[in-house]
């Protein structure tokens, strides 16, 4: 299982489908298979969780 942690200002967390979209600013997304994380932490400020459409989009 795998955690995610996010803890840098301009961070945005979404899920895709089945899965988590990691987007920061001039960086490609990470995509990671929901059924394999167990954690998600929010370190600081300035981090959003967004809603991704099914697509991909």
């Amino acid at each position: 299982m795998s955690r995610i942690i996010l803890s840098d200002r301009g961070s945005f967390l979404g899920k895709s489908g089945e899965q988590f979209r990691i987007t920061r600013k001039d960086e490609t997304d990470v995509l990671v298979p929901a059924r394999k994380v167990e954690q998600i932490m929010v370190l600081g400020s300035g981090i959003s969780p967004i809603g991704c459409r099914r697509d991909g989009g």
